[in-house]
């Protein structure tokens, strides 16, 4: 379970940095 969230988070995380860096 403590995986799938750190997947989940590293992966928002990584989405989040490359849309910042699109803007």
């Amino acid at each position: 379970m403590i995986a799938v969230m750190l997947l989940i988070s590293g992966a928002s995380i990584w989405v989040w940095a490359n849309w910042r860096r699109g803007k």
